[in-house]
C-alpha cells in the first residue's frame, strides 16, 4: 500500500509519460477530483503539502534564526560594537561573536549532534512502514530482525509522536481517500453482519488479504451461531476440533468452559427450554425484598410477591 506522498509522486510521474487520467485514478485508487488537485500542484507545492507540523515549525526557527544572524552581521559591518549589539538585541556577547563567524548558519547551529538513541539507526525504515500503515509490533518485527534492541514502549511512543506531528496533512489540496478501520469496528462482526457495521465487500477482502487469521475467526464464530441457531448439534464436536486447531487462548479458555459441562451445553441446543423464567422471577423476589429494605419475616415477603402476581394478573 503506498502512502499518500507516495501515490501524489507516482501520479505526477504516470502523467508526464502520457498515462491518462482514468487509468492513473484506477491504477492509484484516487477520485478525478484528487487527482487534478494533484497535478495543480508544481513540485515546491507538491513537497509544501505534505510537510508536518514538525517541518513547518522547524523551518519557521530556521527562518528567524537567520533574520537574527543578518541583523547581528548588519549592526556590526555598520560600525557598532559587539558590547552595543548584544545589549541592543539582548544577546550575550559569545552569541554575537558566534554569529559573526562567517562559518556560523541557521541550518549548522540547528543541526548538532544529538544523543544518538536505539531508535536512531531504523527512524526511516520506522517512517516509511508508518506511512504504510503498519502496527507497532509489525514494525517491531522488521527492526527487530534488523538488529533493534530496545524496547515496544519506545519505538510506541516514537509512534504515536509521529502521528501527531504528521496528522495536519494539507488535505485540502490532496483529500485521497484512505480508510482507517478502528479494531472497535472489526470486533462489532463478531456479532453483526457487515452491512449494518459499515463495511463494503472490498474493504473485508484486503483485511482478510492482510490479517488471514481474522476471517478464520469470523466464519469460526458465524458456524458456531448457526449451531445454535438451528440445532446442528452433530457439527459442535467438529466445531470444537477446528477451533483448538487455531491455538487461541481466548478461544480454548471458551472450549474448556464448554467441555466442562457438555451435556449441559448439548440440551442448551437440542431444546428450547431455558432458565429465563426462573431467573426472572428471582430477580423480581430480589427487588421487592430490596425495596422492603431486608425486614419483616418471610411470610410478609411471600405475602407480598404474591399479591402483587395477583395486581398484575388482574390488570
Amino acid at each position: 500500500m503506498l502512502s499518500l506522498k507516495e501515490k501524489a509522486v507516482e501520479a505526477v510521474s504516470m502523467y508526464k509519460q502520457g498515462i491518462i487520467k482514468n487509468k492513473i485514478c484506477k491504477q492509484l485508487n484516487l477520485d478525478i477530483k484528487t487527482l487534478n488537485n494533484i497535478l495543480n500542484l508544481n513540485e515546491s507545492n507538491l513537497e509544501k503539502a505534505f510537510e508536518s507540523k514538525r517541518e513547518i515549525i522547524y523551518k519557521e526557527n530556521i527562518k528567524k534564526k537567520q533574520d537574527k544572524i543578518d541583523e547581528v552581521r548588519n549592526l556590526y559591518n555598520k560600525g557598532s560594537k559587539i558590547s552595543h549589539i548584544a545589549i541592543k538585541l539582548s544577546l550575550d556577547r559569545r552569541t554575537v561573536k558566534k554569529y559573526l563567524d562567517k562559518n556560523t548558519s541557521a541550518i549548522g547551529m540547528s543541526k548538532r549532534a544529538k544523543r544518538v538513541g536505539k531508535l536512531t539507526p531504523y527512524l526511516k525504515i520506522i517512517d516509511k512502514h508508518i506511512g504504510k500503515g503498519y502496527t507497532s509490533v509489525e514494525i517491531k518485527q522488521i527492526i527487530d530482525t534488523l538488529g533493534y534492541t530496545g524496547s515496544s514502549s519506545t519505538l510506541r511512543t516514537y509512534m504515536a509522536q509521529w502521528k501527531k506531528n504528521n496528522k495536519n496533512l494539507k488535505e485540502d489540496l490532496i483529500n485521497n481517500k484512505i480508510d482507517i478501520i478502528e479494531k472497535k469496528r472489526l470486533l462489532k462482526l463478531l456479532y453483526k453482519p457487515m452491512d449494518k457495521v459499515g463495511f463494503t465487500c472490498s474493504q473485508l477482502e484486503k483485511i482478510y488479504l492482510k490479517y488471514p487469521n481474522l476471517k478464520i475467526i469470523f466464519d469460526l464464530v458465524n458456524e458456531f451461531r448457526d449451531i445454535l441457531k438451528y440445532k446442528k448439534i452433530k457439527k459442535l464436536s467438529i466445531w470444537i476440533g477446528k477451533a483448538l486447531k487455531l491455538k487461541i487462548n481466548e478461544l480454548n479458555s471458551f472450549i474448556s468452559g464448554l467441555k466442562r459441562d457438555i451435556d449441559a451445553v448439548k440440551n442448551a441446543i437440542i431444546y428450547d427450554y431455558n432458565n429465563g423464567l426462573a431467573e426472572g422471577c428471582i430477580n423480581k423476589i430480589k427487588l421487592i425484598k430490596r425495596i422492603m429494605f431486608g425486614r419483616c419475616s418471610f411470610e410478609t415477603l411471600k405475602t407480598k410477591v404474591l399479591n402483587l402476581e395477583y395486581y398484575n394478573k388482574i390488570n
